[in-house]
């Protein structure tokens, strides 16, 4: 499960690096054209950056819900929970998780409609008129992924183990 919720997590990092690299040359060009236009020189900036930006931006958000929650790096308030029993702890664990792979789960199964009704509206972006619906399906694997991770954890707390998974 870690490897696959790091492999997962990577593709959404590599979707930010793409990001910040088309983001910066973007910038570059724009600062050249400002200071170039007094010679008439035009230097333009990526057609389409936004129309690009944007659907990357959707695929890498999502893609590190899995890892955080394997992680543990969602908010949690120990007030009440950490000076109760440990079995209310421990129920409390189960409960939350449980719930998370259920909602994982509905966010999943509403992108996947989502994405076909898009697919069927023939959405396209505003610039590059790209088909939007298949940025919604890495979504709907994020969701399924996320499920299946707060599942596991909810066996695990079932079972009395342990259910975070390195540094939260």
């Amino acid at each position: 499960m870690t490897a696959l919720v790091n492999f997962w997590a990577m593709i959404g990092g590599l979707c930010l690096a793409l990001i910040i690299a088309l983001t910066a040359v973007n910038v570059g060009a724009l600062a050249a054209d400002m200071a170039l236009r007094g010679w008439d020189i035009r230097v333009p900036g990526i057609y389409g950056y936004e129309d690009v930006v944007k659907l990357l931006a959707s695929v890498a958000a999502l893609a590190f819900f899995p890892l955080c929650q394997w992680r543990g790096g969602h908010v949690a308030v120990g007030l009440l929970i950490d000076p109760a029993p440990r079995w209310v702890g421990r129920a409390n664990r189960v409960i939350a998780y449980a719930l998370t792979a259920g909602i994982a789960l509905f966010l999943a199964w509403w992108m996947a409609i989502g994405a076909l009704e898009v697919r069927r509206d023939g959405l396209t972006t505003g610039i590059l008129e790209w088909p939007q619906w298949p940025f919604y399906w890495p979504g709907v694997v994020s969701m399924l992924l996320w499920a299946l991770v707060a599942a596991v954890m909810t066996l695990q707390a079932l079972k009395g183990e342990e259910a975070v998974h390195g540094p939260a």
